[in-house]
């Protein structure tokens, strides 16, 4: 069903396959080593406050991109290996998303060293980042990424953490050497709340595109504990696609930019 959506959406915008590369060998340290055939798209998600809905939004993009024919990789920094357990609960009848533990990879120091391989033909690549992300290490994983999402959910809490998070973006060396397109979402929501509005104020203010809201549902919830995300289902709610069709609309704009510089 996405499938079809994405070759409609694709036609229109003029948009054609994935642009192959030659052959390179591309390093990300100290973060992700991948050595690939093509140059693969990579998606971070991140936002350095804790139960935001990182690794939510991170499976529900991969398994999109899966069931798009994509060769599709996470890759799960976060100690908890939220992402790694969802992959593990999914079935293998399903659209194939490869999975990278680099949790597991962390040196004692303060410094991350990883060595990590994806296959070869890996198109489509996104970071499950943990919580408390700063410093070099925010700095080394937007530099290894083409664009960035940070969810935010609606609690005052939330909302200064990401006030401090989006300034460290955007004041990092590898952001301000070369800029990233930045998409922020607002993540369980209840839209009749005073502090949904607040947050809706606080994301409208700021010079960073509000793409969409995701409302809090159960879906996600019974999703993720088979290793589904909403792309692998035939029939889905009908406010499901609303609020994702923005989301996935802006992916595929980053995309099509990124490969017609190729």
């Amino acid at each position: 069903m996405l499938n079809i959506n994405k070759k409609q959406r694709l036609t229109n915008t003029g948009m054609g396959d994935s642009i192959v590369s030659q052959q390179q060998d591309v390093t990300y340290q100290p973060n992700a080593r991948v050595v690939s055939q093509v140059q693969p798209i990579r998606v971070l998600v991140a936002n350095a406050k804790g139960g935001c809905g990182k690794t939510t939004m991170a499976t529900n993009i991969a398994s999109y991109f899966a069931t798009q024919g994509e060769v599709t990789a996470i890759i799960d920094y976060d100690p908890q290996g939220s992402s790694i357990d969802w992959l593990a609960a999914r079935d293998p009848h399903l659209a194939k998303i490869n999975g990278v533990a680099a949790f597991k990879n962390q040196n004692s120091g303060s410094t991350r060293s990883y060595s990590l391989r994806v296959p070869s033909d890996t198109s489509r690549i996104v970071f499950d980042t943990p919580a408390g992300l700063t410093g070099h290490t925010l700095s080394d994983m937007i530099q290894a990424s083409d664009f960035i999402v940070i969810p935010v959910i609606p609690s005052a809490i939330d909302i200064r953490a990401a006030t401090g998070f989006i300034r460290d973006v955007l004041l990092s060396r590898a952001f301000r050497s070369n800029k990233k397109p930045i998409a922020v979402v607002a993540n369980r929501v209840k839209k009749n709340t005073l502090i949904y509005q607040k947050l809706e104020r606080f994301l409208n203010s700021l010079n960073i595109p509000f793409i969409t809201s995701f409302r809090d549902t159960q879906n996600y919830v019974r999703a993720s504990e088979h290793g589904l995300g909403l792309a692998d289902f035939e029939q889905r709610d009908n406010k499901d696609k609303l609020e994702w069709l923005p989301m996935l609309e802006w992916i595929e704009q980053q995309i099509s930019s990124k490969q017609n510089k190729l």
